[in-house]
């Protein structure tokens, strides 16, 4: 309970290097649903297959139509076994709507754009993917390498609406961004598919003892001494 009273009482600030992420309310952090990401690099010939996993904060109250969205997708076990399909370096990293294979998936309704300029597609933030129509966003996100403004919302207009953030990399980041140095190829129609398939194996919501144990490690990650 002292541990737990600790990092309530943080103001969070996760980074690397000198590059602030994202600065959330610990209570918020607290609050909001928290999945975790296993990915599997394949190998090639020179590389050993690797594996990284990613925790994720959702940011329930100020997206909530697109988190529930997301969690839907997360507990019918849809995006395990997927892919990443899209990877450009030094902007974002794209997935959730294909199999190995390069199969497009069927997927639930499209939903309402949430785009607000209260969420910023800054570097670490998940963004939904979409068409040029404003509510096309279904499964596909994507995760920005950098902070990408030209993505925010600016107005209610097609051109400015913006792709709408609802979540956060609060882990694993570091390890995500070393991908970019992958090749990427055209598989028919798909231009900057990665070279080396790098798969989504399993997206799950962590509650109760595991999403404890993972807000004490942010808490010690955190280069905010607490308060009290």
């Amino acid at each position: 309970m002292k541990n737990m009273k600790k990092f309530l009482s943080l103001l969070l600030v996760f980074s690397t290097s000198t590059h602030i992420l994202a600065v959330i309310p610990s209570e918020e952090l607290r609050k909001n649903p928290m999945v975790a990401m296993e990915i599997v690099v394949e190998p090639d010939a020179n590389t050993p297959q690797s594996q990284q996993a990613l925790l994720i904060t959702l940011f329930a109250q100020k997206a909530p139509l697109t988190s529930r969205n997301f969690l839907n997708y997360v507990q019918d076990h849809f995006y395990d076994g997927s892919i990443f399909h899209r990877m450009i370096p030094n902007f974002m990293i794209q997935g959730g709507g294909y199999t190995p294979s390069m199969q497009e998936k069927t997927t639930r309704p499209a939903i309402s754009n949430e785009a607000s300029q209260q969420l910023k597609n800054l570097k670490g933030t998940l963004a939904m993917a979409r068409n040029m129509e404003v509510d096309s966003a279904t499964s596909q996100f994507f995760i920005n390498f950098q902070d990408n403004a030209f993505l925010d919302h600016r107005d209610d207009s097609s051109q400015g609406f913006g792709y709408a953030v609802f979540g956060q990399v609060i882990d694993g980041l570091d390890k995500l961004t070393e991908l970019q140095s992958l090749p990427t190829h055209q598989v028919g129609p798909y231009a900057d598919v990665p070279s080396r398939q790098i798969l989504i194996k399993r997206i799950y919501v962590l509650s109760g003892e595991e999403k404890t144990k993972a807000l004490a490690k942010i808490a010690r990650l955190s280069q905010v001494s607490p308060t009290f």
